[in-house]
């Protein structure tokens, strides 16, 4: 679905997008915009934001799918695509830290008896079919 120039984006549209599938318009599992899109979005109150005990957000959703950010979606100045994703669209998986687990020792702590704190670390993958990563190997290095 592109939004063009001057559209802005809308519950409208993107039903009238979504609907383009006919009888499978509710099989779509997640909705990908650019943030210029997401923007417009939240502005008009279309994103449920779905938060944990904490209060930090879990989940943005939008007609109950959840709801992704990725700028590339750009095709020209003023122009964005909006891509709802099928089931099996999205791959996930559990990747392997370079640390995973790591006890840390403080002698100093418990009263002079020490304490000793497991560190756990895990790493999530979330990957769309037919997307690959030609970027660096780990831009935090």
């Amino acid at each position: 679905m592109l939004i063009q120039g001057g559209g802005i984006i809308s519950a409208e549209n993107l039903i009238e997008g979504a609907f383009t599938a006919g009888d499978a318009a509710d099989a779509f599992s997640a909705i990908g915009v650019h943030s210029v899109v997401k923007k417009y979005m939240a502005k008009q109150d279309l994103i449920e934001t779905i938060k944990d005990s904490t209060g930090r957000i879990n989940l943005q959703t939008y007609l109950g799918k959840p709801l992704f950010m990725d700028d590339s979606l750009k095709m020209a100045d003023g122009e964005y695509l909006t891509v709802f994703y099928g089931a099996g669209a999205l791959g996930y998986g559990v990747g392997s830290p370079e640390t995973p687990v790591e006890i840390e020792r403080k002698p100093s702590s418990g009263n002079g008896g020490g304490a000793e704190i497991l560190w756990e670390r895990q790493t999530y993958i979330l990957q769309p079919a037919g997307l690959s990563w030609d970027g660096e190997e780990d831009p935090n290095k």
